[in-house]
């Protein structure tokens, strides 16, 4: 896989995020890269297995660096996306399904928010 400098930037605005980004937060926070260049990046790195691709119900995708047993809450009304952690233990025993091998579980809780 070939690092040019612009994935290099987006990867790097990627991994200091401590939250779910859209192409359009990312776009706005790199310097002379075009959307349609972000979006292909995404693509790629979504190809490549480096990033998560959600999409909570709106139009738009979401993206995040690939990491382990976390779970997302969407807010339907402010459109924010909330993290929290399930242990695999308990996800897995949400998830007993006869005669079938779970290889990974996705949560997306949907709801309001106080505000």
């Amino acid at each position: 896989m070939k690092l040019t400098e612009k994935r290099k930037w987006i990867l790097s605005v990627l991994k200091k995020s401590k939250k779910t980004l859209s192409a359009s937060d990312i776009f706005s926070q790199v310097e002379n890269i075009d959307l349609a260049t972000v979006y292909r990046t995404l693509d790629f790195f979504e190809k490549e297995n480096l990033v998560n691709k959600y999409n909570f119900g709106n139009k738009e995708f979401f993206y995040e660096i690939k990491k382990e047993n976390h779970q997302h809450a969407f807010c339907t009304n402010c459109q924010k996306v909330l993290h929290f952690d399930l242990k695999d233990e308990e996800l897995l025993k949400l998830i007993k399904i006869k005669n079938f091998d779970v290889k990974e579980v996705e949560v997306i809780v949907k709801g309001s928010c106080k505000k």
